[in-house]
């Protein structure tokens, strides 16, 4: 069996060289404050893309200086959500009508779900109780068209997206009388 033993000649020492595994605290500070002082900061172009986090790749999107269209001299709210959701992940949470069982939710839930990647839509699917799918999209722009796809499919009793729920075409519309 052979063993390593890391060593390093630290100019503030003596000439003899110091095993990593006798550093003391005050060692490991000096170290650790040379290193600081010899590391260069990169430039954001010399940053290999696959060292940053998925999620912070992106700059956040900036809402000054790009064309709103308007909705009767008012800015459309959906395309305000959609571009203030550019980029990030948002999850969707979707109720299917009460008493379906879990094979019957899975098997609908896929079908929309493969329904959806037809469209070059990108949700994945997850089965979070019998009567409730809770659907994840990578990219929050995409999430007003997932949501209006299944608002239109009749298993469908409700879609809450960003705490606002949306009535689907197979909930019963409510009596308003008292």
């Amino acid at each position: 069996m052979c063993a390593f033993v890391l060593t390093l000649n630290i100019g503030w020492t003596t000439a003899k060289k110091k095993s990593v595994l006798d550093f003391d605290e005050n060692d490991v500070q000096r170290v650790y404050k040379e290193w600081l002082e010899n590391d260069e900061e990169l430039e954001r172009d010399e940053i290999d893309e696959q060292d940053i986090d998925p999620l912070k790749r992106q700059e956040p999107p900036s809402l000054s200086g790009l064309p709103l269209k308007m909705k009767d001299g008012k800015i459309d709210p959906k395309q305000l959500m959609r571009m203030a959701h550019k980029g990030k992940p948002v999850m969707m949470f979707v109720g299917m009508r009460p008493g379906v069982d879990q094979r019957y939710t899975e098997t609908v839930s896929t079908r929309w779900a493969q329904s959806l990647l037809n469209a070059h839509l990108q949700a994945e699917r997850y089965i979070v109780s019998p009567d409730r799918v809770m659907f994840m999209i990578r990219d929050g722009a995409q999430a007003w068209d997932v949501k209006e796809f299944l608002v239109k499919q009749g298993e469908c009793l409700e879609v809450v997206l960003n705490s606002q729920t949306f009535p689907c075409a197979g909930a019963k519309p409510r009596s308003t009388e008292l």
